[in-house]
């Protein structure tokens, strides 16, 4: 009955196009690298693409490209929420490293003996 009265008001749903989802690369061995490639429009009118490769026999095969896809490595790092960003914003300039430590130490020294 919903669907009916979407379908009547013009707000009938689309199914899931598998050509919009997103492929996914995977190397074989343990730990390999991994990609996934999301689909960057389509090849212009234009223009044409074609990927040559050479046969047994030693003749090109041409195959014309109609989609074209960009593979990026997966975020392996994790996003900050508002309240950690602000945690981090707030400790921007402390510096922790040891070389500030050790001159901090000195000029602490320094100070001391004047």
């Amino acid at each position: 009955r919903e669907e009916a009265r979407r379908r009547r008001r013009g707000l009938a749903s689309r199914g899931a196009d598998p050509d919009d989802k997103p492929w996914v690369l995977r190397e074989q061995k343990r730990g390999g690298k991994h990609f996934i490639g999301r689909k960057e429009g389509s090849v212009n009118t234009s223009s044409s693409y074609y990927v040559f490769t050479v046969g047994q026999d030693g003749a090109f095969e041409a195959y014309p490209i109609q989609n074209w896809y960009d593979f990026v490595p997966p975020v392996k790092y994790n996003y900050l929420n508002a309240d950690e960003a602000e945690e981090r914003f707030e400790r921007r300039n402390k510096t922790l490293n040891l070389f500030s430590v050790m001159l901090s130490k000195k000029l602490r020294g320094a100070e001391g003996e004047e």
